[in-house]
């Protein structure tokens, strides 16, 4: 979200001096670009929405779970209809 929303719609990108901490930014810009350009030609997207349906969580797991990754299944779910508010 901060790569993509919170800079706005019409940055000047030309003036930025992004270092090497900033290999996510331009990682992610990189791959954003690359999928927009095969859109254009027509070519099915890579990138899945659904892969991106993650909030992060911090909690504590029950002593007797064995798949963490279902225990945490439902906090997880980042879809609009299961918005639920930050702690």
């Amino acid at each position: 979200v901060a790569i993509t929303e919170s800079i706005g719609g019409n940055f000047d990108r030309t003036n930025e001096n992004l270092g090497s901490t900033d290999i996510v930014v331009i990682t992610a810009r990189r791959r954003l670009m690359a999928e927009a350009r095969a859109l254009a030609e027509g070519k099915k997207p890579k990138i899945a929405a659904e892969d991106y349906r993650i909030r992060p969580i911090s909690c504590l797991l029950p002593r007797d779970a064995t798949d963490w990754a279902g225990a945490v299944a439902e906090a997880i779910d980042a879809r609009p209809e299961t918005y639920r508010p930050s702690i």
